[in-house]
């Protein structure tokens, strides 16, 4: 007579984060697919530069051909490390990886913010191009020069303004600034351009008036 096979045991336990764990760590599906899914060698790397020895000890036996059949999740409780510590560790590893890759291109994204702040040329968007536009009040078909290029076909552009505000942070030339200081400073600076304007047309207008 057959023994009836015996049902695997499912109760839970629970590591030292109150992640609920099957006995049978074959069971743990967690644990799983955690290893499944990471980079192997970023993974290695990652225990191996942790700060805690248990972590290289573990490393040691997950390299040792001696501990081959064993699963990844009944190695983690035998260190005593749970899903969240190597999740952390991992993480770590992964963003320090990210820092110093990331840190390579930090030379071409700067460059690119300070062109991004650069002002510009480009063709003037009121006569599209051309340096003219159509005389509404002259002869049919007659054209004028273009009141904002002055028939040089192009405008100057001011750089984007947070790219310029990125570039003089990173310089020390103004501390950062919220959205309600860039607003006063905005409305300060229209205002005295308003008033520059302002007494400029006062003053061409006072010359054509004794030129006349």
């Amino acid at each position: 007579m057959k023994k009836a096979r015996k049902a695997p045991d499912r109760r839970k336990l629970h590591d030292g984060t109150g992640r609920a764990m099957p006995q049978n760590p074959r069971y743990d599906e967690a644990m799983r697919r955690f290893i499944e899914n990471i980079d192997e060698p970023a993974f290695h790397l990652a225990l191996e530069h942790a700060p805690d020895p248990k972590f290289q000890a573990f490393l040691l036996n997950r390299l040792d051909p001696h501990y081959k059949n064993m699963t990844f999740a009944q190695m983690c409780r035998n260190h005593g490390i749970t899903l969240a510590d190597m999740d952390d560790v991992y993480r770590k590893g992964q963003i320090h990886l990210g820092m110093i890759r990331g840190s390579n291109h930090l030379p071409q994204v700067v460059e690119d913010v300070i062109v991004d702040a650069k002002s510009k040329q480009q063709y003037c968007m009121r006569c599209d191009g051309r340096g003219y536009i159509k005389d509404e009040d002259g002869p049919e078909n007659s054209t004028r020069e273009c009141p904002m290029c002055h028939g040089l076909k192009e405008i100057r552009v001011p750089g984007d303004n947070h790219a310029r505000d990125l570039v003089y942070e990173s310089y020390g030339l103004i501390g950062k600034r919220g959205p309600a200081v860039a607003i006063q400073i905005n409305n300060a600076v229209d205002a005295e351009l308003g008033d520059l304007l302002s007494t400029s047309q006062k003053v061409l207008a006072g010359r054509s008036e004794d030129e006349s």
